[in-house]
C-alpha cells in the first residue's frame, strides 16, 4: 500500500512539474502588468462557421476599459463586426512594414459615457485560425493594462510577428503523462492481486 502510493504520488508531482512547466506562457494578463482593477476579457471558443471564416467573440469583464485596442492586419479579412451599445470600433492601418509588402494596424473600440456595463461582447469574423497576441485596455483611470486574447494568424500577422502560437503539449510530454498513468494503473493492479 505505501509502495502504491508512493508511485501515486510521485507520478503526480511529475504531472504538476510538466504543467507548471508552461504556467507562465497560459496566463490572461503579464502579472507585471495587470492589477485587480485591470483588463481582464474571456475569450469565448474561436468557431468555424459553415462559411468557412472564424468566429472571434470576447468580453471584457468587471472592469470596463474606456478602449480596447487589437493588432490588425488587412490581409486577415476581419469583417461582420459586433460593437456593444455606446461603443464605437475603428480600424486604423498604420504602417506598411519595413522592407515588405504587409501592413499592420489597429482594430479599436472605444468607449462612450453611456456606454453597455461590465461583460458586454464583442466579436468579428476572419479568414484565418486563431494565434495569441498581446492587447490593450486603456482603463478609466488612465492606466494601459495589457492581456492576451486570440486574433486571426493572417501572414501579414506571421510576418510581423506579433502572434503566439496557442500551446499544445509536445508529444514527448504527452507520452510521459501516459507513462506516468499507466505506471500509477500497473502499481494498482499488482497491488489487489
Amino acid at each position: 500500500m505505501q509502495n502504491t502510493l508512493r508511485i501515486s504520488f510521485c507520478a503526480l508531482l511529475a504531472v504538476l512539474a510538466t504543467f507548471n512547466a508552461h504556467a507562465n506562457t497560459d496566463s490572461i494578463c503579464d502579472a507585471s502588468v495587470c492589477t485587480p482593477s485591470g483588463f481582464s476579457p474571456l475569450a469565448f471558443a474561436t468557431t468555424r462557421d459553415a462559411d468557412g471564416l472564424y468566429d472571434y467573440s470576447f468580453f471584457v469583464g468587471p472592469n470596463v476599459p474606456a478602449s480596447i485596442t487589437l493588432p490588425y492586419f488587412p490581409d486577415s479579412g476581419a469583417q461582420n463586426v459586433s460593437t456593444p451599445e455606446g461603443w464605437t470600433f475603428t480600424t486604423h492601418v498604420e504602417q506598411n512594414v519595413p522592407g515588405n509588402d504587409h501592413y499592420a494596424g489597429t482594430m479599436t473600440w472605444a468607449a462612450s459615457a453611456n456606454a453597455a456595463g461590465p461583460y458586454a461582447v464583442f466579436s468579428y469574423r476572419a479568414a484565418y485560425a486563431p494565434g495569441n497576441a498581446q492587447v490593450s485596455a486603456l482603463m478609466p483611470d488612465g492606466t494601459v493594462s495589457i492581456a492576451t486574447l486570440p486574433i486571426p494568424v493572417s501572414p501579414d500577422a506571421v510576418t510581423v510577428g506579433v502572434v503566439m502560437p496557442i500551446l499544445v503539449p509536445e508529444a514527448g510530454t504527452m507520452a510521459m503523462v501516459m507513462l506516468g498513468i499507466g505506471g500509477i494503473a500497473l502499481a494498482r493492479c499488482r497491488a489487489s492481486a
